[in-house]
């Protein structure tokens, strides 16, 4: 009898899911059905939830919006009333606007080391409430200098040594190539959350390589620009 009831109320509950969404399980479905109709690697704008946001390319922020707001994968607590966050490889902003929604006094600095994107970048995030964040349009390094970088004119932006070639049919000026300022980010004072999505974070922009073994087995550490240990 209790297998049955637990049945009818999983049952029950995915009917509800389905009838009720979430307002960010209906917009994301809502921008499902319009990247079907949208060519790859247009710009343009559209609403998510209570955000207004320009993109690249409307296929590849589907997928960004269901892994950090749908999935909340990026979640993680904490008693600092302002954690110290660095986005890296922030793209749109996505990332850093769900960190403000959950800790409007974060002290956030979002890496972008695409040009284009990273104007969108600043863009989306002064438009939906969250100007007080620092856009850095470089790659996150080890240290500060120049990575040759090359962006698709979507998400999927590489350092030129691990571009990958871009997929047949797809379009040749959706990708640049050009010279990116890499940045090492500073020692912070405070808990730190470094964002790291296998779904959006490629190599377009880069923490030391021990930082994301850090990130793996907990969310907060404190970085050098030489290694990364995790607090207690």
């Amino acid at each position: 009898m209790n297998r049955l009831l637990s049945r009818i109320r999983r049952a029950a509950g995915a009917t509800r899911r389905r009838l009720a969404p979430s307002p960010e399980v209906a917009a994301w479905r809502r921008a499902c059905r319009l990247a079907e109709r949208t060519p790859r690697y247009t710009h343009g704008e559209i609403e998510l939830g209570p955000y207004t946001l320009q993109y690249s390319d409307l296929l590849t922020l589907c997928p960004q919006w269901d892994d950090i707001f749908v999935r909340r994968s990026l979640a993680f607590t904490t008693p600092a009333q302002a954690p110290r966050i660095l986005d890296c490889g922030a793209n749109l902003g996505l990332a850093s606007l769900f960190f403000k929604r959950a800790y409007p006094a974060a002290k956030i600095t979002a890496f972008e080391a695409d040009p284009a994107i990273a104007r969108m970048l600043a863009a989306n995030l002064r438009r939906n409430g969250a100007p007080d964040v620092e856009v850095v349009a470089a790659a996150a390094w080890i240290a500060d200098g120049d990575v040759a970088f090359c962006g698709d004119g979507a998400d999927s932006g590489a350092i030129a040594d691990h571009a990958r070639p871009a997929p047949i049919g797809s379009r040749a000026s959706g990708s640049t190539c050009s010279s990116s300022t890499s940045k090492a980010p500073k020692p912070p004072s405070s808990p730190i959350a470094s964002r790291r999505s296998a779904m959006s974070q490629r190599s377009s922009s880069r923490c030391t390589s021990s930082i994301p073994i850090a990130v793996r087995r907990r969310r907060f550490f404190s970085c050098s620009s030489a290694a990364a240990s995790r607090t207690p």
